[in-house]
């Protein structure tokens, strides 16, 4: 009996220190993107969003410039744009309690739509630098039972936490390999951030099964390649 209560006292212990901390990292940066889906600060200083693909995809068209190629003749360029939307960060304080709301213009930079990864850039010409910290993203190879922590806007609840396990570290879903695991996602949690408990990012929320179904996260590695573009370029 009293090794039960002594577990039991440690897991609460564990769970009531977890979560402020959770909450702690990613109330910092966590965003909406648009009215849709969820984003994370990964470069407070250019103002770079990190989300999924398929968040940003609808908002793509294909457009055509006229003009002359060297020889004279009449060319046609075909060029890709998005339509513009927004990007809006909400805080919270560890009542639920909303103390700020910020948003702001954004545009697309660089996407990797076989990996569901894209980054977004706010105008920071126009803003300057107005976030004040950006996810870690982990390097660490994700295991079996690893505790995780699903923070995004599902339903368009802005900024939860939701605790939970990894199930699969490598699932091969269509032939990607995602992050199985259990914690609450629902609509809206997309593109949203999955942290370990050392508050490093580790993948991107894409899907879930539903009802009561597992959940899928890219893993942050794809982002972790488009980051090193952007600031290559």
């Amino acid at each position: 009996m009293r090794k039960l209560l002594a577990i039991a006292a440690a897991f609460f212990l564990l769970t009531a220190w977890s979560l402020p901390e959770a909450h702690k990292f990613g109330n910092e940066t966590a965003v909406v993107i648009g009215d849709w889906c969820s984003g994370t600060v990964v470069d407070k200083d250019k103002g770079i969003i990190v989300t999924a693909n398929h968040c940003v995809s609808q908002l793509m068209h294909k457009g055509k410039r006229y003009g002359e190629d060297k020889e004279g003749y009449r060319a046609v360029e075909t060029y890709t744009y998005y339509d513009p939307f927004t990007v809006t960060q909400n805080k919270f304080d560890e009542y639920g309690l909303q103390y700020s709301q910020a948003s702001y213009d954004t545009e697309v930079l660089i996407t990797d739509p076989l990996k569901d990864t894209a980054l977004v850039k706010i105008n920071t010409n126009k803003y300057d630098s107005v976030f004040l910290k950006e996810a870690k993203m982990s390097t660490k190879r994700v295991q079996y039972g690893d505790v995780v922590y699903a923070v995004g806007n599902p339903l368009m609840i802005h900024f939860t936490v939701s605790r939970g396990n990894v199930i699969h570290p490598m699932g091969s879903v269509g032939g990607d390999l995602v992050i199985v695991h259990d914690a609450m996602v629902n609509s809206g949690s997309s593109g949203g951030a999955l942290y370990n408990e050392d508050g490093e990012l580790i993948g991107l929320t894409n899907a879930s099964y539903k009802p009561n179904g597992p959940a899928f996260a890219d893993p942050i590695k794809a982002a972790i390649e488009l980051l090193k573009k952007v600031r290559n370029d």
